[in-house]
């Protein structure tokens, strides 16, 4: 049995600049899957540059990507099913199980499970482990009463505009000096919540690749400060995930400019994709007050995921030595001596 060091032997961590593989892959993926998963994001992944949490390679011409990190015990796994580029499920599970072997689930959505023939009764719920997914499209009319409370706000935030008390601004490059205001904006955040370990795409939005499908959304005040911002990256035709979004709590100008961040983010990528429907995932509720806000954006689905049932943990041997070759790489080339 391979162990994970020798699965994982050519695994390096996820950063942007390997963006157009992911997005290749990606596109088999959607062959059989309708709704965007979170951590499609290569914004989101590449976030833990300086301690990678995320790695990926190709096995038998499968993307992988695993998720590893010590939470008082070894933790690996793999954040969603192998993708193959000829959509060949069976190459896909049986690289599934490989892992399997080795005491690693595979996180899957109820579309994953139908596409592998796995029952519920192979499955370990999180109820907590759900993503919410929008269609953007509804947010172009929001008729009825459904939208009314957004309704209100979008028509109060549009005044604002009118009268030049704010404006929104749409960027798919990162510049210096709108780097240090979101820098800013993000620890005021910070100070507010209390929450020093919250990550923030912005730390690798400057140095994207210009190619990359993200997306910033600024609003400004009067002023030319920022009131709140947020980043999402189009991962596939008409799939989008909403990785980031945070508000100035010392500017009181809206009283929520979060949901009008989420407003003109869907406008953006619907206009990008007329006539098809726009799904955008803004990932879990890891905080009940954040579980609330997206709750009121009116999610078309919950996308509940599961985890695949295994006979054994990760030992701490083998994980130890998964996904460690690139940094003998990485030493190799700056000249280092083992």
């Amino acid at each position: 049995m391979s162990t994970l060091g020798e699965l994982t032997n050519s695994f390096k961590p996820v950063e942007t600049k390997d963006f157009q593989v992911f997005y290749n892959y990606y596109s088999v993926f959607f062959e059989t899957r309708k709704y965007p998963r979170f951590y499609q994001s290569i914004l989101e992944m590449s976030q833990y540059v300086n301690v990678p949490l995320y790695f990926w390679g190709i096995i038998d011409d499968c993307l992988v990507v695993v998720h590893k990190r010590h939470i008082h015990v070894p933790v690996f796994y793999l954040i969603w099913p192998p993708i193959s580029r000829e959509n060949n499920h069976s190459k896909e599970m049986g690289i599934i199980e490989l892992f399997r072997n080795n005491g690693c689930h595979t996180r899957m959505s109820e579309e994953d499970m139908m596409v592998f023939g796995i029952s519920k009764d192979e499955v370990n719920k999180n109820k907590y482990n759900y993503e919410f997914v929008y269609l953007a499209n509804e947010l172009k009319e929001m008729p009825g009463g459904k939208w009314k409370n957004i309704r209100y706000k979008v028509n109060k935030f549009k005044s604002l505009i009118e009268k030049g008390d704010v404006r929104v601004e749409y960027l798919r490059e990162m510049n210096y000096e709108v780097f240090l205001k979101c820098k800013l904006i993000y620890d005021i955040w910070l100070k507010e919540k209390r929450k020093m370990s919250i990550h923030s795409a912005h730390k690798v939005l400057q140095g994207c690749p210009k190619d990359i499908e993200n997306l910033i959304t600024i609003i400004y005040n009067r002023d030319g400060g920022i009131v709140a911002w947020g980043a999402s990256e189009c991962v596939s035709v008409a799939k989008i995930v909403q990785t980031t979004r945070f508000r100035n709590y010392q500017d009181d100008i809206f009283i929520d400019p979060s949901t009008m961040i989420h407003y003109y983010e869907c406008l953006y990528w619907i206009d990008v994709f007329p006539g098809k429907d726009v799904l955008c995932n803004f990932g879990s509720g890891v905080f009940p007050d954040l579980i609330e806000h997206k709750k009121r954006l009116k999610p078309v689905i919950n996308l509940q995921l599961w985890d695949l049932k295994v006979d054994k943990r990760v030992d701490k041997k083998n994980w130890d030595f998964a996904c460690v070759s690139w940094k003998k790489e990485k030493r190799l080339k700056k000249g280092f001596i083992f």
